[in-house]
């Protein structure tokens, strides 16, 4: 099972990060929360706000909001399960209103 441990307002895997692609887009889950991610090579990469996903000086995987915090978009804790997937988030069930 992967999963992070927190520093500061980013979360650092488990996860090797020379599975990494930078340019893809991912799916992050942290415990039971979803969001749409990239994969970059640094935090400037990625647009303010925007959750990104980036090899960490000790070669695991890295997931940060630019000018954010993951911890708090996740609702992340010590040892909680992560999962990085190809892809965009999943939408929403709920029908658009027109």
């Amino acid at each position: 099972r992967d999963s992070m441990r927190l520093v500061d307002g980013g979360l650092v895997t488990n996860i090797p990060a020379d599975l990494l692609v930078p340019g893809s887009a991912v799916r992050v889950t942290v415990g039971r929360r979803a969001a749409g991610g990239m994969i970059a090579r640094t935090y400037g990469e990625a647009r303010p706000d925007a959750i990104v996903v980036v090899p960490g000086s000790d070669d695991f995987i890295e997931i940060a909001v630019r000018e954010g915090s993951a911890r708090t978009r996740f609702g992340a804790a010590n040892g909680s399960p992560v999962r990085i997937a190809a892809g965009p988030a999943p939408r929403s069930r709920r029908r658009e209103r027109r």
